[in-house]
């Protein structure tokens, strides 16, 4: 009983959403996770109940969800390309292709190769791998062992900062 009485005291947050939604998450998840284990299976197939709190969550209508699901497989495509490049004398594998804003409210992948030429696109670049490497420190914030790479990525994101850049 214990035990009950610390997980409901336990403050959740989920991702680009409120708090609200992330208590619902976060308790229905635990119900389902079995000595701290869960799989997306268990999940899924609890979720099919249309009274479950995380039905609402999935796209129910299979041609939709194929079509989606489908959009998933083609950005994986995309996203796993690679190419060499000869960068200052030296051979660098690269993403062939990077997402960025075209500045007109759309986004559309680019080559690496566009990227690296064209200032704009550039700094999109730079500002989203900076925003990653915070986001991956945020995240394993609790190992000291990684304390002197968070180091570089916040002396690097303030000198980033400092400069004359549009991040």
């Amino acid at each position: 009983m214990k035990q009950q009485t610390q997980n409901q005291n336990k403050q959740y947050y989920f991702k680009n959403g409120n708090k609200r939604s992330s208590k619902k998450i976060a308790d229905a998840l635990e119900q389902l996770s079995k000595d701290g284990k869960l799989t997306p299976v268990e999940v899924v197939d609890a979720a099919r109940n249309v009274n479950h709190p995380l039905h609402s969550y999935f796209e129910w209508d299979n041609s939709r969800a194929a079509e989606l699901y489908r959009l998933a497989q083609a950005r994986i495509l995309i996203n796993h390309v690679e190419v060499t490049l000869n960068v200052d004398g030296e051979e660098t594998k690269f993403e062939k292709y990077v997402n960025v804003s075209l500045g007109n409210g759309s986004r559309s992948y680019i080559t690496i190769e566009k990227a690296l030429s064209k200032e704009e696109y550039r700094s999109q670049v730079i500002a989203t791998a900076l925003a990653e490497a915070e986001y991956w420190q945020k995240k394993y914030h609790g190992y000291k062992e990684l304390f002197p790479i968070f180091k570089s990525i916040k002396q690097t994101g303030l000198k980033l900062k400092g400069g004359n850049h549009k991040w």
